[in-house]
Protein backbone atom coordinates (compact mmCIF):
# COMPACT_ATOMS: atom_id res chain seq x y z
CA UNK A 1 0.00 0.00 0.00
CA UNK A 2 2.84 2.36 0.85
CA UNK A 3 4.54 1.62 -2.49
CA UNK A 4 1.37 2.56 -4.38
CA UNK A 5 1.10 5.79 -2.40
CA UNK A 6 4.72 6.74 -3.23
CA UNK A 7 4.19 5.87 -6.90
CA UNK A 8 1.05 8.04 -7.10
CA UNK A 9 2.80 10.95 -5.39
CA UNK A 10 5.67 10.77 -7.90
CA UNK A 11 3.23 10.66 -10.82
CA UNK A 12 1.38 13.69 -9.45
CA UNK A 13 4.64 15.60 -8.98
CA UNK A 14 5.64 14.83 -12.57
CA UNK A 15 2.28 16.00 -13.92
CA UNK A 16 2.57 19.23 -11.93
CA UNK A 17 6.07 19.84 -13.31
CA UNK A 18 4.72 19.41 -16.84
CA UNK A 19 1.74 21.69 -16.18
CA UNK A 20 4.02 24.48 -14.96
CA UNK A 21 6.87 23.85 -17.37
CA UNK A 22 8.69 26.75 -18.93
CA UNK A 23 7.38 25.61 -22.33
CA UNK A 24 3.85 26.23 -21.10
CA UNK A 25 4.84 29.62 -19.68
CA UNK A 26 6.32 30.58 -23.06
CA UNK A 27 3.14 29.49 -24.83
CA UNK A 28 0.84 31.34 -22.42
CA UNK A 29 2.93 34.52 -22.43
CA UNK A 30 3.06 34.46 -26.23
CA UNK A 31 -0.72 34.16 -26.44
CA UNK A 32 -1.22 36.82 -23.75
CA UNK A 33 0.99 39.29 -25.62
CA UNK A 34 -0.91 38.58 -28.83
CA UNK A 35 -4.23 39.22 -27.07
CA UNK A 36 -2.90 42.42 -25.50
CA UNK A 37 -1.73 43.61 -28.93
CA UNK A 38 -5.19 42.98 -30.33
CA UNK A 39 -6.92 44.80 -27.45
CA UNK A 40 -4.53 47.76 -27.63
CA UNK A 41 -5.09 48.10 -31.38
CA UNK A 42 -8.87 47.89 -30.99
CA UNK A 43 -8.93 50.48 -28.20
CA UNK A 44 -6.60 52.79 -30.12
CA UNK A 45 -8.86 52.64 -33.18
CA UNK A 46 -11.97 53.34 -31.14
CA UNK A 47 -10.28 56.23 -29.34
CA UNK A 48 -9.27 57.71 -32.70
CA UNK A 49 -12.90 57.58 -33.84
CA UNK A 50 -14.03 59.33 -30.65
CA UNK A 51 -11.35 62.04 -31.04
CA UNK A 52 -11.61 64.77 -28.42
CA UNK A 53 -14.13 62.82 -26.36
CA UNK A 54 -11.41 60.43 -25.13
CA UNK A 55 -10.91 61.15 -21.47
CA UNK A 56 -7.92 60.74 -19.21
CA UNK A 57 -9.40 57.51 -17.84
CA UNK A 58 -9.35 55.91 -21.28
CA UNK A 59 -5.82 57.10 -21.97
CA UNK A 60 -4.74 55.72 -18.59
CA UNK A 61 -6.31 52.35 -19.44
CA UNK A 62 -4.42 52.23 -22.74
CA UNK A 63 -1.15 53.14 -20.97
CA UNK A 64 -1.67 50.38 -18.37
CA UNK A 65 -2.27 47.83 -21.12
CA UNK A 66 0.88 48.93 -22.95
CA UNK A 67 2.87 48.67 -19.71
CA UNK A 68 1.46 45.19 -19.08
CA UNK A 69 2.47 44.15 -22.59
CA UNK A 70 6.02 45.41 -22.06
CA UNK A 71 6.30 43.65 -18.69
CA UNK A 72 5.08 40.37 -20.17
CA UNK A 73 7.38 40.76 -23.18
CA UNK A 74 10.40 41.16 -20.90
CA UNK A 75 9.40 38.00 -19.01
CA UNK A 76 8.95 36.15 -22.31
CA UNK A 77 12.34 37.36 -23.50
CA UNK A 78 14.03 36.02 -20.34
CA UNK A 79 12.34 32.63 -20.76
CA UNK A 80 13.21 32.41 -24.44
CA UNK A 81 16.86 33.34 -23.89
CA UNK A 82 17.10 30.80 -21.06
CA UNK A 83 15.38 27.89 -22.83
CA UNK A 84 16.15 28.43 -26.50
CA UNK A 85 18.81 31.10 -27.06
CA UNK A 86 19.69 30.01 -30.61
CA UNK A 87 16.06 30.03 -31.70
CA UNK A 88 15.65 33.47 -30.14
CA UNK A 89 18.73 34.76 -31.97
CA UNK A 90 17.57 33.30 -35.28
CA UNK A 91 13.85 34.08 -35.19
CA UNK A 92 13.52 36.77 -32.54
CA UNK A 93 11.64 36.64 -29.25
CA UNK A 94 8.05 36.93 -30.46
CA UNK A 95 8.32 34.83 -33.61
CA UNK A 96 10.29 32.16 -31.74
CA UNK A 97 7.67 32.06 -29.00
CA UNK A 98 4.87 31.93 -31.58
CA UNK A 99 6.57 28.97 -33.27
CA UNK A 100 6.85 27.17 -29.91
CA UNK A 101 3.19 27.98 -29.28
CA UNK A 102 2.09 26.71 -32.71
CA UNK A 103 4.13 23.52 -32.29
CA UNK A 104 2.96 22.90 -28.71
CA UNK A 105 6.39 22.74 -27.06
CA UNK A 106 10.08 23.24 -27.71
CA UNK A 107 10.49 19.47 -27.98
CA UNK A 108 7.78 19.17 -30.65
CA UNK A 109 9.28 22.08 -32.58
CA UNK A 110 12.72 20.45 -32.41
CA UNK A 111 11.31 17.19 -33.76
CA UNK A 112 9.72 18.88 -36.79
CA UNK A 113 11.22 18.92 -40.25
CA UNK A 114 12.09 22.37 -41.54
CA UNK A 115 9.38 22.06 -44.20
CA UNK A 116 6.78 21.73 -41.46
CA UNK A 117 8.30 24.64 -39.52
CA UNK A 118 7.99 26.70 -42.70
CA UNK A 119 4.23 26.06 -42.84
CA UNK A 120 3.38 26.49 -39.14
CA UNK A 121 0.44 28.84 -38.94
CA UNK A 122 -0.70 28.15 -42.51
CA UNK A 123 -2.77 25.08 -41.70
CA UNK A 124 -6.00 26.62 -42.97
CA UNK A 125 -4.42 27.39 -46.35
CA UNK A 126 -2.80 23.98 -46.49
CA UNK A 127 -6.09 22.17 -45.91
CA UNK A 128 -7.82 24.43 -48.47
CA UNK A 129 -5.09 23.43 -50.94
CA UNK A 130 -5.59 19.74 -50.19
CA UNK A 131 -9.38 19.96 -50.35
CA UNK A 132 -9.98 22.27 -53.31
CA UNK A 133 -6.69 22.29 -55.18
CA UNK A 134 -6.05 25.97 -54.44
CA UNK A 135 -2.47 27.24 -54.51
CA UNK A 136 -0.25 25.62 -51.87
CA UNK A 137 0.99 27.93 -49.11
CA UNK A 138 4.70 28.74 -49.17
CA UNK A 139 4.99 29.92 -45.57
CA UNK A 140 3.12 30.41 -42.34
CA UNK A 141 3.91 32.74 -39.46
CA UNK A 142 7.58 32.97 -40.41
CA UNK A 143 6.45 35.56 -42.95
CA UNK A 144 6.56 37.98 -40.00
CA UNK A 145 10.38 37.80 -39.95
CA UNK A 146 12.16 40.74 -41.56
CA UNK A 147 14.19 38.48 -43.88
CA UNK A 148 11.00 37.07 -45.40
CA UNK A 149 9.08 40.37 -45.40
CA UNK A 150 11.81 42.18 -47.30
CA UNK A 151 12.74 39.34 -49.66
CA UNK A 152 12.07 39.49 -53.36
CA UNK A 153 11.38 35.73 -53.45
CA UNK A 154 9.45 35.21 -50.22
CA UNK A 155 9.03 31.45 -50.71
CA UNK A 156 12.77 30.87 -51.01
CA UNK A 157 13.51 33.20 -48.09
CA UNK A 158 10.93 31.34 -45.97
CA UNK A 159 12.52 28.00 -46.85
CA UNK A 160 16.01 29.23 -45.90
CA UNK A 161 14.75 30.79 -42.65
CA UNK A 162 12.80 27.65 -41.73
CA UNK A 163 15.97 25.61 -42.20
CA UNK A 164 17.95 27.98 -39.95
CA UNK A 165 15.19 27.94 -37.33
CA UNK A 166 15.02 24.15 -37.45
CA UNK A 167 18.77 23.84 -36.88
CA UNK A 168 18.73 26.40 -34.07
CA UNK A 169 15.89 24.80 -32.12
CA UNK A 170 17.43 21.35 -32.52
CA UNK A 171 20.72 22.66 -31.11
CA UNK A 172 18.84 24.29 -28.23
CA UNK A 173 16.81 21.21 -27.36
CA UNK A 174 19.24 18.38 -28.01
CA UNK A 175 22.34 20.31 -26.97
CA UNK A 176 21.21 20.45 -23.33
Amino acid sequence: MEDLRIKLIKETEEKLKQAFSEDNLIIHLSRLISELDSMITTLNNRFLMLGDKVGEVNQELLKKMQDARLKNFKQLEKLMLKNCPRLTKTAGVELGANLVSQAGSIKKLAMMASSKVQLLGAEKSLFRHLKTGAKAPKFGIICLHEDVKNAENKGKAARVLASEISKAVKQDYFGK
